[in-house]
């Protein structure tokens, strides 16, 4: 039987790498597999007998690196304040909605773009933008959707305003979608 061997080794008497990725995903992995079983009296984790177990603590072992991934300062969030012409309300909604599904289902550096409208002025749009990184948003300027998009409501503007933001509490990030997701079901 295969086994990963977890010392008990306090992580405070380790050092961690520094020189690439990789080393800190490595590091990331076994520090986080050694302090789920220093809990218990297991020295091992058995891959051949309990494959699931397995698949499991690696999971569990990412997750905080995911976290800290997430933190990335290469994320950018932005927030679009558009104003459109009274008439073209319903153009533009129906054009920009296709535009935000084709985005997050075509482009991987697109986390999200969630459009929304002022409750008692629906000509009030806002847009939360999220992007893995500066290059994500300038790929998805060059998207075809995108540029589809573009062309399409550019007559239906009446003012535009982008507000660059830097998101708080990124580690938070991945709860709330999944409450959302939990909320639907």
């Amino acid at each position: 039987m295969t086994q990963i061997h977890a010392s008990k080794q306090s992580p405070k008497k380790q050092n961690r790498p520094t020189q690439s990725s990789s080393q800190d995903l490595l590091f990331a992995i076994t520090h986080n597999l050694r302090n789920l079983f220093s809990q218990t009296n297991e020295t091992t984790i058995p891959t051949t007998n309990h494959p699931m177990k397995y698949c499991l603590c690696i999971l569990l072992a990412l997750l905080p690196y995911g976290c800290l991934l997430a933190q990335d300062d290469s994320l950018m969030v932005r927030i679009a304040e558009i104003e459109i012409h009274p008439d073209q309300v319903a153009r533009y909604t129906a054009i920009l909605k296709e535009e935000a599904r084709a985005s997050i289902e075509r482009e991987p550096g697109v986390i999200t773009i969630f459009p929304m409208f002022q409750k008692d002025h629906p000509t009030q749009v806002r847009i939360l933008e999220i992007y893995a990184s500066r290059k994500a948003y300038e790929s998805h300027l060059r998207s075809p959707h995108f540029l589809t998009y573009k062309t399409s409501t550019q007559s239906m503007v009446a003012s535009l305003k982008l507000v660059d933001m830097q998101a708080m509490d990124v580690a938070t990030m991945p709860t709330l979608f999944r409450k959302f997701m939990d909320r639907k079901k």
